[in-house]
């Protein structure tokens, strides 16, 4: 889990009777759910994610889906080779892959738009539409991020526009099949 503290970007203060200045958080959150063909749940698991510099950066300047419109994708278990950093940009990420025809599991060239209700109470979230990605080949899920800001597309494995809002990885890579389906939500808490 990542909390961000963007009182080192920016400074939010409330003064009341002399009390200090108030220093506000930030933390994402991703649920996963995988169904075969029939509609039966084969596993779900929910993490917490980073936010990178570039996704503080974003949120700072200009709140969660700044400018644009923000996506949401897979990350592979082909070519990962270790968690998200704080370091990671959408077009500079050397420890993960985004899942798809190269590194499976693919499930077509578009990532969901990620779809926020209005926030209630510093919390953020796609819950009413959840993000849904139906297999064309087979692979292993190993977590998933969100993509924002100008620039941002929804093209597979676009690493050229957009922010890297944030991203994560399961506790367990999850594997699936042509055929099943994951529906994601994220939750953005700022508090």
């Amino acid at each position: 889990m990542d909390l961000v503290n963007l009182g080192v970007v920016i400074s939010a203060s409330m003064s009341a009777d002399g009390a200090d200045d108030e220093i506000t958080f930030a933390k994402g959150h991703y649920e996963l759910e995988c169904r075969d063909s029939e509609g039966n749940l084969l596993w779900a698991e929910g993490f917490d994610n980073i936010v990178p510099y570039s996704g503080k950066n974003l949120l700072a300047v200009s709140g969660a889906v700044a400018g644009g419109t923000a996506y949401l994708g897979l990350i592979s278990a082909s070519g990962y080779a270790g968690a998200p950093t704080i370091n990671d940009t959408i077009g500079s990420h050397s420890n993960w892959e985004e899942a798809s025809s190269t590194f499976g599991p693919g499930y077509g060239t578009t990532r969901p738009t990620l779809t926020l209700a209005a926030p209630v109470s510093g919390v953020i979230s796609n819950t009413a539409s959840p993000a849904s990605y139906t297999f064309t080949t087979g692979g292993t899920v190993q977590g998933a991020f969100a993509v924002a800001g100008p620039g941002a597309s929804n093209v597979v494995g676009n690493t050229t526009g957009g922010t890297l809002l944030s991203a994560g990885v399961l506790t367990t890579p999850q594997p699936v099949i042509e055929g099943n389906t994951v529906t994601m939500t994220y939750t953005l808490t700022v508090s």
